[in-house]
């Protein structure tokens, strides 16, 4: 079952769920999440932040087989259709194979680095996703 952030209890709970998956990220007003969930448990979580323009960021974060392709489809269709962004961009940590694997296999690609910008040694990698080039 797929479950938005509409309502705040899970909203927050979802945001937690990235947070102790690593994704770091700090609570802001603009969160906005899709969870994936079988029964009560929280499988995956995607959140976006950082409204701004025509872009926004995106996070990612689940345990087991939490994808699927309705799941995917939903992830995208959320902030090209429903919130009119023409981009996504999203912020990983360059030791975080495991993620670059997953957005890069999404269709994402690497747009650059900054130095240090995910903490003290470790580059931030940024990808990015044009509402044009997606497949899904």
């Amino acid at each position: 079952m797929i479950v938005t952030s509409k309502l705040e209890h899970l909203r927050w709970t979802m945001f937690d769920f990235l947070r102790a998956h690593g994704v770091n990220l700090h609570r802001s007003e603009d969160f906005h999440a899709l969870g994936r969930m079988e029964g009560t448990r929280l499988l995956g979580v995607v959140g976006y932040n950082g409204f701004c323009g025509l872009t926004c960021q995106i996070h990612t974060a689940g345990d087991g087989h939490w994808v699927s392709r309705e799941f995917i489809a939903k992830t995208f269709d959320y902030p090209f259709n429903q919130c009119g962004m023409e981009h996504l961009f999203a912020p990983v940590a360059e030791n975080n194979l495991r993620a670059l694997y997953f957005d890069k296999h999404m269709g994402f690609r690497e747009f650059g680095r900054i130095k240090d910008g995910y903490e003290r040694g470790t580059d931030m990698i940024v990808l990015t996703m044009a509402k044009k080039d997606c497949k899904w």
